[in-house]
């Protein structure tokens, strides 16, 4: 990883913020709230290609950081960079996965279950520690995990991704306790339904219909909107705000998702949906 970065504006005393997973969708376009807000970004992402391109399109108030986070010397490494180039770090964005498909259970528990327990979980517990000193020095430091609407029900995503989207409340909660007394706050937003390239590509009028169906605002939500909510628990607004879960889901987790597919079905049956 390269030292250089652009003292004249850290001299500044720019707020920054490291977000992780973010040299492309919902990632990116959180670095960028971040940057158009005025923080100074560090971001990290485990493909080297992608996430230079995205330093470039952020300007001179980003740097990306290689790290495989799945990789606990590559973690350790990050960390000693980043402190040794940040007096302060103010907020934390914890956004990384781990693309994991895995549909056999078995045969998948040590190699694709394990990388996404590493990379969602463990080593972000784990960055947290390692950079607490750099946290401390922060007025109004803040830890947000990214978690997801699927640790509350059942989706197409496979078993660990739903098994660590829910362990990520407790997490949330512990270390909301665990990290008070420095006064750094820790906290959870599960995005639902997220508005990303590609996500219809079958059949966009089906698609359509089904999120006026089930959300009760009638769209999903877009990547920037993720952003925002990010900067609010980072804000001085939320200076109060810890331990908590915010479901960012346009009103998804408000219905009965079974009265709905009863009232689907009853309708095709009867002729009424084309």
């Amino acid at each position: 990883m390269s030292t250089n970065y652009p003292r004249d504006i850290l001299r500044n005393k720019p707020k920054t913020a490291l977000i992780t997973g973010a040299g492309q969708g919902i990632g990116a376009q959180i670095a960028r709230c971040f940057v158009d807000k005025g923080y100074f970004v560090a971001f990290v992402d485990y493909n080297q290609e992608i996430g230079s391109a995205q330093e470039k399109s952020l300007g001179d108030r980003a740097k990306f950081y290689f790290c495989d986070l799945s990789d606990f010397s590559q973690v350790k490494a990050l960390s000693s960079s980043l402190e040794a180039q940040f007096d302060t770090i103010d907020v934390i964005i914890h956004n990384a996965k781990s693309p994991a498909k895995e549909k056999d259970i078995v045969s998948n528990l040590s190699n694709e279950w394990d990388q996404t327990f590493k990379v969602m979980l463990k080593h972000p517990i784990l960055l947290n520690q390692l950079l607490i000193e750099t946290l401390k020095k922060s007025p109004n430091p803040s830890i947000v995990f990214i978690g997801s609407t699927n640790s509350q029900f059942i989706s197409r995503q496979p078993l660990s991704y739903h098994v660590l989207k829910g362990a990520l409340l407790q997490t949330v909660r512990y270390l909301a306790c665990e990290y008070g007394s420095y006064k750094i706050r820790v906290n959870l937003l599960n995005p639902g339904l997220v508005d990303v390239p590609g996500r219809a590509k079958r059949n966009p009028e089906i698609f359509q219909k089904t999120i006026e169906h089930v959300i009760p605002l009638q769209r999903s939500a877009s990547a920037k909107e993720i952003g925002e909510c990010c900067l609010f628990f980072a804000s001085e607004e939320a200076k109060y705000l810890t331990g908590t879960a915010l479901d960012l889901d346009g009103g998804e987790h408000l219905k009965d998702h079974f009265d709905l597919m009863m009232s689907h079905f009853m309708n095709i049956s009867c002729g009424t949906i084309k």
